[in-house]
């Protein structure tokens, strides 16, 4: 049965938006629902002739309760919830309805991320950021949103999960400059509201990423480094942006003319939060040239350049990577474009301004430095290079950039496809500046008319140098002092700068494997939550969370009240669960992902493990397990004993090292050693484990689980492991393996499991290399366990102690 879409929007004053969204929404949606909060404009009427009926919802200040209005009013499977200034892209159009349909068979899946494509319409449709946020979802009664402001999606059933929609991508011209100043300045206020209504930190603290944000747009520089350094201190974390904070602070500080050594020190500190991010590298380039250090900021924007070339292979393979330093790279190619050049270095120089094309066709200072260092060539190769970048549509742009730099013969070919007032600049490049005035004469007339007409209806003058131009100074004085009356005619004047092209960009995206995180948790409610934020806070949004809970108290279930609202988390209450076993046992039939991922609840993984690991696992079919070295901390999450850390050689200069799964398990069995983690560390396919942990055991061992699976998966595989530790083993009190008679039933199994594989022939091979495996725990055995008082009051001594006196008669 074919499923039904249905569009929601909610308006005011969106006239000039309106037409796109409804163009869109008419290509994909089967019911379109248009929701007014009080448009003076001709919003409704609009709507009307698009769709017929428009529902009306007064004005609260509360936009999450006008889109709820608009849920109410929906009929279809899915929702799909864009701002009128977003529409989805022309590819995305046609493969909307069939991702749908596959999303829709998901039972689980509740919500989409889309990627969405920030444009700049005041510069040229210029794409300054991309992100990922929550625009389709399906039609249940528990996904609503929720926030007067900044509203979010949340599911307060939370028992469906959110998928990253890599087919999908949407284009956002809201945050254009002159039209998010407008937003601020009617947000600001209801933000301030709520911060003045708010009873606890907590609420207060919500507010403060988004007041940056506003103080960011309105230039109150001072205002947005407090609330920055406010939500850094106070461990805020932007999804899908994690140096958000620190981004916007380091640009505040440098728009602000702060000292140089002020930004610099600001940029260390984030670039030890953030090493991975190339934005901090980008603004050090920029505090640089602008102190005269031309080579330190060549070498910056190069090593951010590195660091982005990262993230756009990660695109390119469909991880949900936040792209926030996009909006640099034009301007970065055409710096170093710049650097090139003064060192002579022409081939360079032209390479570099061509690559700021391809990112931004109208970075009009790459396009008139490329054209100044090709100065003497042939026109034909000229237009060849630049048709490599531009259509013949953007003919009156390179006319107008090029007078004086290009040849007549390059300009008239251009100027062939400008029409209406835009040939004056033609007839200036040919230098026929008679015909050019009449041109502009003319368009300078059309325009003053609708200043006046604008102005005429303005219930306030505006201040902009545009009118004051158009208008003459007597006229503007006689119509300040009138009474006129307001009209529907607003700000037409600044229509005519706004452009509507957009640089036809693509990411191309393999699929993104669902992972699922299963933590299962018994009474440690403290530990637990730092457990459940390290998973929520996953960089790779492809996952599901699930916790299953046999406390023999309801603190773990009162605290997980506040994550309901995280489609993709699942808590079960394991009431009759009275055994670990009995607690892991649901894994088996809850976990959905290809990828299985433990977390025990006292443990971290850290924000990258993810992504940084899905990618290597699903792009290597030969590498069944992938981890980290390990991480110890203590119970207050600090580093600790790392001394104890068992590492393995990684090749210098190498993020990862990687291990013939022979060679690593024949290791770890010589020595008696973990070498790679507790479950907690490692990242492997479901289908590539037959004995699973579902019983807190795995081949019938208990204290040695872990190695049992790893050394099953190395028999069909290798192993990658990184060399920053990506997951935190916690060491404190109140863990089992502390015990005496957990200690030595390891032991046992050790040899139990040794023995095994010698028997099967696999790993350990020879007599000899058993003998010596076998000779490490004995030496273990009389060097310190056997004389260990603590030890020996363990009820299982005496086994141990038999068995290892048996090796003696092995050997």
């Amino acid at each position: 049965m074919a499923i039904k879409i249905s569009a929601c929007t909610i308006t005011k004053n969106e006239e000039k938006n309106l037409p796109s969204w409804l163009k869109c929404m008419q290509e994909v949606a089967d019911e379109i629902i248009v929701v007014d909060t009080g448009s003076t404009d001709a919003t409704v009427d609009i709507a009307q002739k698009a769709v017929g009926k428009v529902y009306h919802f007064k004005w609260i200040n509360d936009f999450a309760a006008a889109k709820n209005y608009a849920i109410e009013q929906a009929t279809g499977d899915w929702i799909l919830f864009f701002d009128a200034d977003e529409t989805l892209t022309t590819a995305s159009r046609k493969v909307l309805r069939h991702e749908l349909e596959k999303f829709h068979k998901d039972k689980q899946t509740g919500c989409l991320l889309v990627r969405m494509l920030d444009v700049d319409t005041d510069n040229d449709n210029r794409v300054f950021n991309t992100g990922m946020l929550p625009r389709i979802f399906r039609h249940t009664p528990y996904i609503r949103y929720s926030g007067a402001i900044h509203e979010q999606v949340t599911n307060s059933k939370g028992n469906l999960k959110m998928i990253y929609a890599e087919n999908l991508e949407f284009i956002h011209t809201g945050y254009s400059r002159s039209i998010v100043k407008l937003k601020t300045e009617r947000n600001l206020p209801i933000m301030l509201s709520e911060l003045e209504k708010a009873t606890t930190d907590k609420d207060r603290r919500r507010l403060y990423p988004y007041l940056m944000d506003a103080y960011n747009t309105l230039g109150d520089h001072e205002k947005v480094l407090y609330y920055a350094r406010e939500c850094i201190s106070n461990g805020h974390r932007m999804v899908g942006a994690p140096g958000h904070f620190y981004e916007i602070m380091s640009m505040s500080m440098y728009n602000a003319g702060k000292s140089s050594n002020e930004i610099l020190e600001t940029l260390e500190e984030a670039e030890k939060a953030f090493p991975d991010d190339p934005f901090f590298h980008f603004v050090r380039s920029m505090v640089m040239e602008r102190d005269g250090d031309l080579i330190g900021s060549e070498k910056a924007a190069i090593q951010g350049l590195k660091l982005r070339q990262v993230i756009e292979e990660k695109i390119a393979r469909g991880n949900g990577e936040p792209d926030t330093a996009r909006g640099f790279v034009p301007y970065v190619y055409e710096r170093l474009g710049k650097f090139s050049a003064l060192k002579h270095d022409y081939k360079k120089a032209a390479d570099y301004f061509l690559l700021a094309l391809k990112y931004h066709k109208k970075q009009t200072d790459a396009l008139q430095g490329l054209c100044r260092i090709l100065t003497g060539v042939d026109d034909v190769e000229l237009i060849q290079l630049l048709n490599s970048v531009y259509d013949r549509e953007d003919g009156d742009y390179l006319v107008r950039s090029l007078m004086g730099l290009a040849s007549n013969g390059v300009l008239a070919y251009y100027g062939k496809t400008v029409t209406d007032f835009k040939e004056a600049y033609v007839f200036m490049a040919g230098g026929r500046y008679d015909s050019g005035a009449v041109k502009l004469g003319r368009r300078f007339k059309q325009l003053a008319q609708l200043g006046v007409l604008s102005a005429h209806n303005m219930e306030k003058y505006p201040n902009d140098g545009y009118l004051d131009v158009l208008l003459g100074r007597e006229y503007k004085e006689k119509l300040l002092n009138s009474n006129s009356s307001v009209g529907a005619v607003l700000n037409r004047l600044k229509d005519y700068r706004v452009r509507s092209e957009l640089d036809k960009i693509s990411f191309p995206t393999d699929k993104m494997p669902l992972v699922s995180i299963m933590i299962p948790t018994y009474n440690r409610p403290e530990l637990f939550e730092r457990t459940l934020m390290s998973a929520i806070n996953q960089k790779y949004r492809n996952v599901e969370i699930l916790v299953n809970d046999n406390s023999t108290n309801d603190e773990t279930q009162t605290l997980m009240e506040k994550y309901r609202g995280i489609v993709n988390l699942h808590y079960f209450r394991n009431k009759e669960a009275r055994t670990k076993a009995e607690n892991f046992a649901p894994f088996e039939k809850q976990a959905k992902g290809q990828y299985l991922q433990w977390c025990m609840d006292d443990d971290l993984l850290g924000a990258d493990k993810l992504s940084k690991m899905v990618p290597v696992l699903r792009d290597n079919p030969k590498i069944s397990l992938v981890t980290s070295l390990r991480g110890i901390i203590d119970e207050h999450d600090e580093p600790t004993e790392q001394e104890k850390v068992i590492s393995l050689p990684i090749p210098e200069g190498e993020d990862y090292g990687y291990y013939y799964g022979e060679d690593l398990a024949g290791q770890m069995l010589l020595t008696s050693k973990n070498l790679l983690g507790e479950p907690s560390a490692v990242l492997f396919r479901r289908q590539d484990l037959h004995h699973h942990y579902w019983q807190a055991e795995a081949k019938g061992y208990k204290t040695i689980s872990d190695v049992a699976m790893w050394c099953e998966l190395l028999e069909k595989g290798h192993c990658i492991v990184f060399k920053d530790p990506l997951s935190y083993y916690r060491r404190h009190g109140e863990q089992e393996g502390q015990r005496g008679e957990i200690i030595l039933l390891s032991r046992l199994e050790w040899m139990q499991l040794i023995t095994s594989y010698y028997e099967q022939g696999i790993f350990i091979k020879d007599r000899e290399s058993y003998q010596k495996a076998l000779m490490v725990l004995y030496n273990e055995y009389k060097n310190s366990f056997r004389d260990n008082e603590y030890l020996q009051q363990a009820e299982n001594f005496a086994a141990y102690q038999e068995a290892m006196e048996l090796i003696t008669r092995l050997v």
